[in-house]
């Protein structure tokens, strides 16, 4: 599955006026207030999802062009964070994804979601984060089409699970390079990839300690010990203390 995205970025000075109540009118745009004086604006255009950093003049900066594969995505959110006093914008867009393996009960019922993230500079000329954006990644609600059963849900499709995973110990740790060290809260399925299809090869109990090499799309690449061997594979973080 792959996504096309094409970031285009202009050295322009956003104009930092007080924004105090018109709106664009576009009959396809959605606008997310991210500061007091400024908006994200989405404009559906051809296949392709058209993103600006605009404030109330109008003056605009050009965020991004998204296209994805036989859809037109849609904002889904759009805020503004600072970590370490640098600002960044977190973002997510959705789309329609019919996601089945004929070797697999899977569908993927609803809208998948990618997450983007851009750091922004003082006069938010913005550019694509790929460590951040990989972090929140992209995924959507997994369901065996068979029983109707909630495999795993997409942990990053709204703001609050999103800030709630920027004030996180396993986010903050990635983002300086430290150990992050967790254990596991439910039974789990440890697998060889974090992808939908990936082959179950293990199983965790409760309380089962690991350490993680990698956290993407709610998924954990971890080491952990079993029978005096050094393993590895790929758990769901809301199956551990890390993401509970």
């Amino acid at each position: 599955m792959k996504i096309i995205i094409s970031v285009l970025f202009l050295s322009v000075s956003l104009l930092a006026t007080s924004c105090s109540g018109n709106t664009y009118t576009h009959p396809s745009v959605k606008e997310e207030q991210v500061a007091d004086d400024l908006h994200i604006t989405s404009i559906q255009e051809d296949q392709s999802l058209k993103l600006f950093i605009e404030d109330i003049s109008g003056t605009k900066i050009d965020l991004d062009t998204i296209e994805v594969p036989n859809d037109i995505p849609k904002l889904e959110y759009a805020f503004f964070y600072n970590i370490d006093e640098q600002p960044y914008i977190f973002s997510a867009i959705s789309y329609s994804e019919d996601y089945r393996d004929a070797n697999h009960p899977y569908i993927n019922y609803e809208s998948f979601y990618l997450a983007n993230v851009y750091k922004c500079d003082s006069n938010y000329r913005c550019s694509y984060d790929d460590k951040l954006s990989n972090f929140f990644g992209s995924g959507g609600d997994l369901v065996n089409y068979d029983t109707n059963e909630v495999l795993s849900t997409y942990l990053y499709k709204n703001q609050s699970t999103v800030k709630k995973g920027l004030e996180s110990d396993l986010f903050r740790n990635r983002l300086s390079g430290r150990q992050t060290n967790g254990y596991t809260i439910n039974t789990t399925t440890v697998k060889d990839d974090s992808l939908y299809d990936g082959k179950n090869t293990d199983y965790l109990s409760v309380g089962t300690k690991f350490k993680v090499t990698d956290a993407s799309s709610g998924w954990l690449e971890i080491s952990y010990k079993k029978d005096d061997q050094e393993l590895q594979g790929y758990i769901w973080c809301e199956d551990t203390n890390l993401c509970s």
